[in-house]
C-alpha cells in the first residue's frame, strides 16, 4: 500500500502578496498540497464478502489557496431549521428562534481582531471542529501574524475546553458582525471558492501540518488502541470484537471516559488504531504518524472524510459489514436509519483486515 504523496508540499514556501481592492486584501497565497493514498475496502454485498483496493485523493483540485481579509458587515447566521422531536424540543426551538430574531435585529457585534465566522456551517462534533474549523483559523492567524477570533453561535462543553487547550480565541453571538473577516479560498483559473466546509474537502487536507505545534505529554498511552462507542453506532458484538483485538494487543478506549487533554495525548501517541466511525477519530488529527488505521463503518454508509483528512496514516483500511446502493439512493433519511444505529461487525472480515493491515 502506498503512502501519501507530497503531503504538505509547498506549504512552507508561500508566495505572499499584499494587495487591497475595495475593502478586500489578499494577504497570503500558496500552493495546494497534493494528496493521494490507497486504502483497502472490505465489505459484503449480496451475500458475498469482497475486498477492493481504492485510491482516495483530495477530491477537488485547486491551483492555489489564498487568505482574503474583507471589511464589512456580515449577515447573521442562518436560522436553525431542524425538525423538532416532540413538544419539548419544539418549545426549546421556539425560544431559540426568538432569541436569534432579537439578535438579528440588534446592532452588529464588533471586534478589533479579524474574525473567522464558523456559524453558517457550525460544527456539531469535535471531529468537525478539529478537521474543519481549527486548521483554517490557525492558518489565518499564522498568515496575518495576529490573533484571529473564531465566531460561534454557541460553544458547548467539551468544545470550549478543546479550543482553550489549542489556545483558540472565540466569541459566541447570533448577531450580525462588523469588522474584518478572514476567508480561506481556493482558486481554479479565474474561479474562486470559499473552502470552509466545502463538501468532502476537509480543511486539514489543505493544512496537514496544523497540529505540529502542539505536544501533549505521553503518560503511558497504549500504542495499540480500539476506539469503541456507546449508544448510537455501538457494536452489537462488541465483546467478540474486543476479544479479537485484545489478542492482538489492542486496548479498548472510550474517549469520553477521559479528560479532553488526556484524549488528545492518547490520540497523539497511538501507532495502531481500530475505530468505530466517529468514535472521537478526529483527535487522530493531532498524531504525527499513525502506522495502521482500521475504520469500522455502519452498514450501507461509506465516505472518505477521514481517509482524506488524516493524511499521516501509513496504512488505512475500511470495514463495511454490508452495502446495498438502494439504501443511500433513497436519500438521507433512509441512510440515517442505518448510520446512527447499533450494528454488528463481520468478525471474519475483521480478522482478515487486521492480519493484512499489519503484515
Amino acid at each position: 500500500m502506498s503512502k501519501p504523496h507530497n503531503v504538505g508540499g509547498g506549504l512552507r514556501s508561500a508566495n505572499t502578496s499584499d494587495s487591497s481592492t475595495h475593502g478586500v486584501r489578499i494577504v497570503d497565497r500558496r500552493p495546494v498540497p497534493r494528496f493521494q493514498r490507497e486504502i483497502d475496502l472490505y465489505y459484503s454485498t449480496q451475500g458475498k464478502r469482497l475486498k477492493q483496493r481504492v485510491v482516495v485523493a483530495l477530491p477537488t483540485s485547486f491551483d492555489d489557496i489564498s487568505l482574503a481579509v474583507v471589511n464589512g458587515i456580515s449577515p447573521p447566521p442562518p436560522p436553525n431549521l431542524d425538525v423538532p422531536r416532540g413538544l419539548h424540543d419544539a418549545a426549546r426551538q421556539s425560544r431559540r428562534a426568538m432569541r436569534e430574531l432579537a439578535a438579528r435585529l440588534s446592532s452588529p457585534y464588533r471586534h478589533v481582531s479579524p474574525m473567522f465566522d464558523t456559524r453558517r456551517a457550525e460544527p456539531n462534533n469535535i471531529s468537525h471542529l478539529l478537521i474543519e474549523c481549527v486548521p483554517m483559523a490557525l492558518y489565518a492567524q499564522d498568515a496575518l501574524g495576529e490573533t484571529v477570533v473564531s465566531v460561534y453561535r454557541k460553544v458547548v462543553e467539551p468544545f470550549r475546553t478543546l479550543l482553550n487547550e489549542l489556545e483558540i480565541e472565540m466569541v459566541e453571538t447570533s448577531k450580525r458582525l462588523e469588522g474584518r473577516f478572514v476567508h480561506v479560498r481556493g482558486s481554479r483559473r479565474l474561479q474562486i471558492y470559499d473552502l470552509f466546509c466545502m463538501f468532502d474537502c476537509p480543511a486539514l487536507s489543505f493544512f496537514p501540518d496544523t497540529y505540529d505545534r502542539y505536544t501533549f505529554p505521553d503518560r503511558g498511552s497504549p500504542p495499540r488502541i480500539y476506539l469503541a462507542r456507546r449508544g448510537a453506532r455501538a457494536l452489537l458484538n462488541n465483546a467478540e470484537v474486543e476479544r479479537i483485538l485484545q489478542a492482538r494487543g489492542y486496548e479498548t478506549i472510550y474517549m469520553e471516559d477521559f479528560p479532553i487533554r488526556e484524549q488528545m495525548a492518547i490520540a497523539q501517541h497511538a501507532k495502531h488504531v481500530v475505530a468505530v466511525h466517529g468514535a472521537a477519530m478526529g483527535f487522530l488529527a493531532l498524531n504525527r504518524g499513525v502506522s495502521t488505521l482500521l475504520e469500522l463503518f455502519p452498514p450501507h454508509t461509506y465516505h472518505e472524510h477521514f481517509a482524506t483528512s488524516l493524511s499521516r496514516v501509513d496504512r488505512y483500511a475500511v470495514l463495511l459489514p454490508a452495502y446495498d446502493e438502494a439504501v443511500p439512493s433513497r436519500g438521507w433519511r433512509a441512510l440515517l436509519a442505518w448510520k446512527d444505529a447499533p450494528f454488528a461487525v463481520d468478525l471474519e472480515a475483521l480478522a482478515q483486515a487486521l492480519d493484512e493491515l499489519t503484515s
